[in-house]
């Protein structure tokens, strides 16, 4: 959200410096008028950082305000993750970047810190936007993601066909998918925190050896763009011999002619498709019939208590099955959490499974 902020008395705006380990040393007291900000002494405020520009960008404190423009650097200039254009305002508790130098504004008047939240939040407070910041890039540099998985099964027989990989992590604030892809989102790092998981997710684990297939998720910003298929070729030359199952969320499955795209670099590599999250939002018949995947994944939202369902919803999803195993595709009930769930998708024609009541996530797909 945006706060606004009306001061009536003399404003003190302070940049403070925030590091891996916490408050850096650098800390500038920006006085009225204009500041230069670069990476030589002939800067105002000088921040030797190999990767700012000798004129990076200035600040200016109007009054009680205070602006921040980039002056064309090579690196750019952020405010909260997103890089800027022509000037903006700084509001109070704004993370702003140099580069990879990252400040506090912070705005003190008649020298009380007004304590102003962060024009926006991350993870609901568990951490401040500068320490989150710092730990994604921590945890990007040092691969410290960890993947979980979770079993698919076929509900015939619940025997175990393949394990959805999924984004976890141990660093603080940044456990859960939420916050990862919350963060990632706001510095425009989802692209890179999605392949990251793909690749650690099928590094040092012999899930998928016996057969069993590894669903590796992509981002719908992802789409079908020349950097996705670049990494999946890659994948593949990391991991020839695996049995790997691409999912597209729904809202990825727009175009019939990028997934007819995407659907024969998979026959190339050898990789399956499944489109994640069917019926979620807008039911993409069109895309499902020119391109079908190998797994059809339903929504935990059609499928929780489906066994006390109306029969209009029922005979819905029933039609949808029946398309699927018209085109060859196998249904796949997502969120199964009850046996009278279970029993009501073996009624419906599903034919694959995933939910608590099967297993929930683990390190290593036990």
């Amino acid at each position: 959200m945006t706060i606004s902020i009306t001061i009536e008395s003399s404003a003190i705006w302070n940049l403070q410096e925030y590091k891996e380990t916490g408050k850096g040393e650098r800390s500038f007291d920006v006085p009225q008028g204009t500041t230069s900000i670069g990476r030589t002494t002939a800067s105002s405020f000088t921040v030797p950082v190999a990767s700012i520009s000798k004129n990076h960008a200035e600040l200016e404190q109007i009054g009680n305000r205070l602006y921040l423009r980039d002056l064309g650097s090579t690196n750019g200039t952020y405010v909260n993750g997103r890089s800027i254009e022509g000037t903006i305002e700084i509001v109070s508790g704004d993370l702003i970047q140099f580069a990879a130098a990252a400040f506090r504004a912070t705005c003190m008047v008649n020298k009380q810190n007004t304590d102003f939240a962060p024009s926006m939040t991350i993870a609901e407070g568990s951490l401040n936007w500068a320490q989150a910041l710092v730990q994604f890039d921590r945890l990007m540099n040092d691969k410290a993601v960890t993947p979980y998985y979770q079993k698919i099964i076929t509900l015939a027989d619940r025997r175990v066909v393949g394990y959805e990989v999924l984004a976890r992590s141990r660093m603080q604030g940044l456990e859960n998918p939420a916050q990862l892809f919350s963060i990632a989102e706001r510095l425009e790092q989802e692209e890179s925190l999605s392949e990251l998981m793909r690749v650690e997710g099928t590094r040092n684990t012999q899930v998928s050896m016996d057969g069993t297939s590894i669903f590796l998720n992509t981002h719908p910003k992802e789409a079908v763009t020349d950097r996705l298929i670049r990494s999946l070729r890659e994948l593949r030359r990391r991991e020839p011999e695996k049995n790997i199952t691409i999912e597209i969320h729904e809202g990825g499955v727009t175009k019939v002619n990028e997934m007819k795209r995407l659907r024969s670099v998979l026959n190339e590599l050898g990789m399956k498709l499944a489109y994640d999250d069917f019926g979620a939002g807008q039911a993409r018949l069109v895309e499902l019939t020119e391109v079908p995947p190998d797994v059809l994944k339903f929504d935990m939202g059609l499928i929780r208590d489906i066994d006390k369902a109306p029969l209009a919803r029922r005979a819905m999803v029933k039609a949808l099955i029946d398309i699927s195993h018209s085109l060859g595709i196998a249904p796949l009930a997502e969120g199964v959490e009850t046996e009278e769930e279970h029993q009501a998708c073996v009624d419906l024609g599903f034919t694959q499974g995933q939910g608590y009541l099967y297993g929930r996530p683990s390190l290593q797909g036990e």
